[in-house]
């Protein structure tokens, strides 16, 4: 999140920046205590998933997903949505941020897009098993990208409420 704040020529309060970065997000458990349960907690879980084979992947996949997910929306409030004029961000713009981002996660998949423009094929010299596999291809290769418009529009309406 520094990093993301220092190309956009801004700067994090330490609460900010504790705030952003924090696991479970900004209402999540913040104590020593609450904190030791978490990682415990997580080491366990951790250690099933990792006896499952295939699913060893899922937890750091899941990290990874939401570490991007996260340095992505906060870039987009930045480059779109930001104006307050302060070269600093305080602990407050950031919680209003992170819940945005927290809850655009969550609601990316029953948000309202336009849909996605195919091009019209005028000249098809493809077969039928042809045409199916190309379109499976794409609809699987266009799956990041359309679960992308619907995140940042997620965000943008969270955004956008929060304001009010």
């Amino acid at each position: 999140m520094h990093d993301v704040a220092v190309r956009r020529g801004l700067s994090l309060t330490h609460e900010a920046r504790d705030l952003l970065a924090e696991p479970s997000g900004p209402d999540g458990p913040r104590g020593l205590i609450a904190q030791a349960l978490r990682f415990f907690g997580a080491r366990v879980a951790l250690r099933a998933l990792t006896s499952f084979g295939p699913f060893a992947a899922v937890w750091p996949l899941r990290n990874a997903l939401a570490t991007y997910l996260l340095g992505h929306l906060f870039d987009r409030y930045l480059e779109l949505a930001r104006t307050e004029r302060a070269v600093r961000i305080d602990v407050e713009e950031a919680r209003r941020v992170r819940l945005a981002i927290d809850g655009a996660i969550v609601r990316a998949l029953t948000v309202v897009t336009p849909p996605v423009e195919e091009p019209t094929i005028i000249d098809d010299q493809r077969d039928a098993a042809v045409v199916v596999v190309d379109t499976l291809l794409g609809l699987a290769a266009g799956v990041p990208a359309r679960l992308m418009v619907r995140l940042e529009a997620a965000f943008d309406e969270l955004l956008a409420q929060s304001h009010v």
